[in-house]
């Protein structure tokens, strides 16, 4: 296994000496200028049960069956929306990197209850996420499932790239997800991860595709630290800024 697994790592550009991701990353950012989520091309799981992933890169358009790559980043992520039905270009109403402080990026209330959300601020401007009304489960459209939306961001950096994809898993993906990285014999940095969807069917009758994660290979422990100073940190220096990366179609 070990064999396999090292034959795997060793195809990935951004491993090799001197690699090129590393000398892109040097060159293509301007000084002062460091990796944000805004920079890396956007995955969504694909609404309506579709189980080919669906990519929209500076390459052109590509569907993919499966996505396999190193995990350089693996966070929670939560949003409200203002309604139900948010527009493509809407913005949320709050957001949060780790399920317990929520910050404002929008300032549509929309149909959620102002004074309800303004109770649960924080003296420091932040808000419980935990305490949200909307946080509750029996929120949500139909009477399923909280309204406020708790997600995982993944990025993965395939063997050819040098900029990783930003995966958003959604919450019909969470239980096999969650399960899955807390299983993983190695941290996040270092594990290549596979990731197929299936069909399935919601409690409200609804189909959508559920994300399948397989543990595709390993990396040495330099190689990990390689990605962890590469990625990992600087992404995770752009989640404690709170850039905010929910999309309209988060809501499966």
């Amino acid at each position: 296994m070990s064999n396999e697994l090292t034959t795997v790592a060793d195809s990935f550009q951004a491993l090799a000496t001197n690699s090129r991701a590393a000398r892109a990353l040097a060159a293509n950012f301007g000084t002062g200028e460091t990796m944000s989520f805004a920079d890396l091309t956007k995955v969504g799981v694909p609404s309506g049960g579709i189980t080919q992933w669906q990519i929209e890169d500076i390459t052109g358009s590509q569907s993919v069956s499966a996505l396999t790559g190193i995990c350089c980043y693996y966070a929670p992520y939560g949003v409200l929306w203002p309604t139900d039905e948010p527009s493509e270009d809407g913005k949320p109403l709050l957001v949060t990197h780790d399920l317990v402080r929520a910050y404002k990026v929008g300032d549509n209330y929309g149909d959620t209850d102002q004074e309800a959300i303004e109770a649960c601020r924080n003296s420091d401007g932040s808000y419980d996420w935990q305490a949200l009304p909307y946080n509750q489960y029996g929120t949500a459209k139909g009477g399923h499932g909280k309204r406020c939306k708790e997600l995982r961001l993944m990025a993965l950096l395939r063997p050819e790239d040098t900029m990783p994809l930003l995966v958003r898993i959604s919450p019909g993906s969470l239980r096999p997800v969650t399960q899955f990285f807390k299983k993983l014999p190695v941290p996040f940095y270092e594990a290549i991860i596979e990731l197929t969807l299936k069909k399935e069917k919601s409690k409200g009758g609804i189909t959508y595709a559920q994300v399948q994660p397989r543990l595709a290979g390993v990396l040495t422990e330099e190689q990990g630290e390689m990605i962890a100073r590469l990625y990992t940190r600087t992404l995770a220096e752009a989640a404690s800024a709170r850039e905010f990366v929910a999309e309209s179609d988060d809501l499966e």
